[in-house]
């Protein structure tokens, strides 16, 4: 049957006429432009309106573009009846005629719905306060299923940097919101890394409301400009650097050289140092580990300790009157807690050792680069430092240091 055989003026003499087929068939009303009749085999009969959006292109034969073609479902006939479908066709009509897509339209509609209907069934727990403080929100559930172990720390900063919007329903929130802050931050000379981090955490709220609360769809991410981080070189010390770190090094509190010590000899990253207990060290036959818990792959990992990190440590803990369950550094300033930060002990070493640009976590690039060039196979090497594969260790740490091409060119003969 040709398009124009099925095109003719609707009726419901004419359509209650038409018998369902084998396949769906396809009728056009000859007064309404885009008005069709579908009916499937089982015999139900819909109306829908083709139109082309007047917002959306795509691709066409010899590198021209078409408008998009679309259609929308208007109601099952005899439900909606002939008139009512023509009156709603004109009306669709009418609005791609002015410019908009009523297809965009209807779902911003329905995402309004969504929202009030989140709104009025999980209103009183779209909050950030809420969702950082109720144990039944949709974000501690998440952090108990997965057993996150910084969810606390990840709320202080949450609270740190958002505290002014705790109270703000999350469906209020906007990506110009969230831009006013960017541009705040840049401002006051913060670095692109500590604007994005905030940021990542708060985005993980969002997410785990959107999947828990049917309704709730609000994402200011969306089209946010966040700053771009500079990629992170490989920091280590040179030997001039590594004499003088060593003289000022013996000169810090103690706690400061045995810690600064381990994190030296393990290449671990300082949290899993400070987050763990003397009870976490085993003995295997003659050699020692530390087993690590808290790490940033989630996963318990052995950490092997030299005969030389095992001396300093046992020392260390005779000297304290540390137990089997006390931290391996607790604070020096409240009982039962754990240290949490060395930033300004290690701002005056460095200043003492007159060293540059060289973080805490920079001893773990210097283990690894000095452990490559002392013939420690790849492969082993990323077992100890935990990365989930050798392309990672090789990635970061398998490069040429100045010296090695300084040495190269000296040995350059022609």
């Amino acid at each position: 049957m040709t398009r124009t055989a099925n095109k003719f003026p609707f009726t419901k003499d004419r359509l209650r006429r038409l018998e369902p087929g084998d396949k769906v068939a396809r009728y056009y009303d000859d007064k309404t432009p885009g008005l069709f009749l579908t009916i499937t085999p089982n015999g139900v009969r819909t109306f829908y309106l083709a139109y082309a959006s007047p917002v959306e292109e795509v691709s066409a034969p010899g590198g021209k573009t078409r408008k998009r073609s679309r259609q929308i479902k208007l109601g099952r006939y005899p439900t909606l009846t002939i008139d009512q479908a023509r009156a709603a066709a004109s009306e669709h009509l009418g609005t791609v005629a002015r410019g908009n897509d009523p297809m965009f339209d209807r779902r911003a509609r329905a995402r309004e719905a969504a929202a009030q209907m989140a709104l009025e069934k999980h209103g009183s727990m779209l909050t950030l306060r809420v969702q950082l403080d109720d144990d039944e929100s949709a974000w501690r559930r998440y952090t108990r299923r997965e057993k996150l172990k910084r969810a606390e720390e990840t709320a202080a900063i949450i609270r740190h940097h958002f505290g002014r919007w705790l109270e703000s329903p999350m469906s209020m929130f906007t990506r110009e919101q969230l831009q006013g802050w960017i541009d705040e931050r840049t401002s006051a000379g913060a670095s692109a890394g500590s604007i994005n981090r905030p940021l990542a955490y708060l985005r993980s709220i969002f997410h785990r409301c959107r999947v828990a609360y049917p309704g709730f769809t609000n994402n200011p991410f969306e089209g946010l400009d966040t700053p771009t981080e500079k990629k992170s070189h490989v920091r280590y010390l040179f030997d001039d650097e590594r004499l003088r770190f060593q003289a000022a090094l013996a000169k810090q509190p103690r706690y400061m050289q045995v810690l600064v010590f381990i994190l030296w000899r393990t290449g671990a990253r300082k949290n899993e140092i400070l987050g763990s207990r003397w009870r976490q060290i085993e003995k295997r036959g003659d050699r020692h580990y530390l087993v690590l818990k808290d790490t940033k792959n989630r996963e318990d990992r052995l950490l092997p300790l030299s005969r030389e990190v095992v001396r300093v440590l046992t020392e260390w803990r005779l000297a304290e009157g540390l137990r089997e369950t006390d931290w391996l550094f607790p604070s020096p300033r409240v009982a039962g807690v754990r240290l949490t930060s060395i930033q300004k002990q290690w701002a005056k070493l460095l200043g003492d050792a007159q060293i540059e640009n060289f973080r805490v976590h920079d001893l773990r690039h210097d283990f690894a680069t000095q452990s490559l060039a002392n013939g420690t196979p790849p492969h082993v090497l990323q077992r100890v430092l935990g990365h989930k594969d050798l392309a990672t260790t090789l990635n970061r740490y398998g490069h040429v240091t100045p010296e090695e091409m300084h040495d190269a060119v000296e040995r350059f003969t022609l």
